[in-house]
């Protein structure tokens, strides 16, 4: 709720024809608080994902599952865990109606893990897992420099680039 409302807090500031210094202001305190939410996520789905790979074993043998399987099963952790900060980057994208590079993202982010599982199953067993966590982890990378640019950029981009006032017209 604290990004929701500084992104309003800007959109207002833009809309309501504040000051230059306003609108500064209300973006440099968007980022800030898009940092905070995003080590807020990071720090719980840390946690979570080395409770979960902790009590990896008293779970299989709850549920009976095979312990072949544990380092598959790790291996999805730590990749469900950057596909979460994945998701976060993305929806603060969308926000900020960059359709296409979330678009592209996603796109991304399927055909790694198409790639890595068809490469994974070709190994074998002791491989599985690797694909999803691979492809996880550069797609939070490449989400995350998107995220820093649009940043950097974003008086720009609600001024110019999403603008539809400003847009080339087709004819």
């Amino acid at each position: 709720t604290g990004f929701f409302e500084c992104y309003l807090a800007y959109s207002r500031a833009i809309l309501e024809l504040g000051t230059w210094a306003d609108i500064e202001a209300k973006h440099r305190q968007l980022i800030e608080e898009i940092w905070v939410a995003g080590k807020s996520i990071l720090l719980t789905q840390i946690g979570i994902g080395l409770g979960v790979i902790l009590l990896a074993p008293r779970i299989f043998g709850w549920l009976h599952l095979e312990f072949s399987q544990y380092g598959a099963f790790r291996l999805g952790v730590l990749g469900a865990v950057f596909h979460v900060l994945f998701l976060f980057i993305t929806i603060v994208l969308a926000y900020f109606e960059l359709h296409r590079p979330v678009l592209a993202l996603q796109i991304l982010f399927f055909l790694l893990n198409l790639g890595g599982t068809l490469v994974t199953v070709r190994l074998g067993f002791a491989w599985y897992g690797f694909g999803y966590l691979a492809a996880a982890v550069i797609a939070f990378v490449a989400a995350f420099l998107v995220l820093a640019r649009a940043l950097n950029e974003l008086p720009y981009i609600t001024f110019i680039a999403a603008n539809a006032s400003v847009q080339k017209q087709e004819s």
